[in-house]
């Protein structure tokens, strides 16, 4: 048995030239009180208490099983490289290549880092989301967007099972079942139907802000 959190590479919370690199082993906590990505830290901090952020990392919440996995949603939206390891070596991907509704490994592989330019840790974003009762619990719905020059992008979780983002969905402002990757999430929480016309309202309320459509 491995310990990733003792690999030096999984600990890294650094800018590295024109690039912040975050290691799959970095907390939620160390995230947000880094300060380096204020859009992570913020999406971080709204699904989990303080104590269960100084155990959760970015990678263990990318990499569960569970469907909402909040933390990929600012990665979906900016150019983020990964750097995996495996038998065969280290290797380098996009992470909108590598992650299509679960992170893609190869057999043995493990995520070492999220490597996303830093002048799009610094661009405007905005992020909402609604729970069925309390705050600390998984999402009906979450709406992202990034604001990078001219092009906003929006990512969703909480309405499928898993996290999307959807170039069609950032041209029309809007959402229909027709522009989901797949059917709504159903379970004791929300229906479908409840889902998707909770994540038009958010991403309305994103889009103000961005001052966006």
């Amino acid at each position: 048995m491995i310990d990733l959190k003792e690999v030096p590479e999984c600990r890294a919370l650094e800018f590295q030239g024109d690039t912040l690199v975050v290691g799959s082993a970095v907390t939620l906590n160390e995230v947000q009180d880094s300060g380096f990505f204020p859009f992570l830290g913020e999406v971080g901090r709204m699904f989990l208490d303080h104590t269960n952020r100084n155990k959760v990392t970015v990678g263990g919440n990318i990499c569960s099983r569970l469907p909402y996995r909040e933390m990929a949603l600012p990665f979906l939206l900016t150019d983020c490289e990964v750097v995996l390891a495996g038998p065969q070596g280290v290797r380098r991907a996009a992470f909108s290549e590598v992650f299509d509704r679960t992170l893609k490994l190869n057999a043995t592989e493990v995520l070492l880092q999220l490597c996303t330019p830093k002048a799009q840790t610094e661009a405007p974003w905005a992020f909402e989301r609604r729970t069925r009762n309390a705050k600390i619990a998984y999402p009906l719905a979450s709406v992202a967007a990034l604001k990078d020059g001219g092009r906003v992008r929006f990512a969703l979780s909480g309405v499928c099972d898993f996290p999307f983002t959807s170039e069609p969905l950032s041209e029309k402002l809007d959402l229909t079942p027709t522009l989901l990757p797949a059917e709504p999430r159903n379970d004791i929480d929300g229906s479908g139907e409840y889902r998707i016309a909770l994540a038009k309202t958010l991403l309305a309320r994103v889009a103000r802000k961005l001052e966006v459509g």
